[in-house]
């Protein structure tokens, strides 16, 4: 089973749990790393290099959290504390803003398009965009001085979207209406 099958049969919810993405928590990964050109993931892993990419010297000093990684897992997308780490995508510019929704539809891609569609509701019904944080985490052990980040994560109030791309991909989502 390829990883691509693999993504279409966890995704198969059929809008079970109203409300909840995915019918709850989902967890994917690939086990080569998110760099690889054998990752089935890269095109994630590139879509969000272009986000780190486009922020400006003082953008990425708020986005990049250099404490470690933010672990794997959320305790619950309604009960998490804020301020969220990271810079707000409401603080992007537009254009910024507009390049934030492409990667996220990117992200969503590998589902079923009313899965897809179903997270970006949830995501309008939840304050919007702009209510949700970005933080890229750089690994305190690494020493590639060219890998700038080993985590993403996408989190504002009912949505986490975490994207470990070394050494190899793992994924957690979770997403839902509050």
């Amino acid at each position: 089973l390829s990883m691509m099958t693999r993504v279409e049969i966890v995704d198969r919810d059929g809008n079970t749990i109203p409300g909840a993405a995915f019918g709850g928590p989902i967890y994917y990964g690939h086990i080569a790393g998110g760099y690889s050109e054998k990752n089935v993931y890269r095109f994630q892993t590139k879509a969000v290099q272009s986000v780190y990419d486009a922020l400006d010297a003082k953008q990425r000093k708020a986005a990049v959290i250099a404490q470690g990684t933010p672990g794997e897992q959320a305790k619950s997308v309604k009960h998490r504390e804020r301020p969220y780490p990271g810079i707000g995508i409401g603080e992007l510019s537009p254009d910024q803003r507009a390049h934030v929704l492409k990667v996220m539809r990117a992200c969503v891609a590998p589902f079923r398009k009313e899965d897809g569609d179903e997270v970006m509701d949830i995501v309008k019904a939840n304050g919007g965009l702009e209510k949700i944080n970005l933080a890229f985490y750089k690994d305190k052990k690494s020493t590639d001085e060219k890998i700038r980040w080993n985590f993403w994560r996408l989190e504002g109030p009912g949505f986490v979207w975490n994207y470990r791309v070394l050494g190899h991909v793992h994924c957690f989502v979770n997403i839902a209406r509050v």
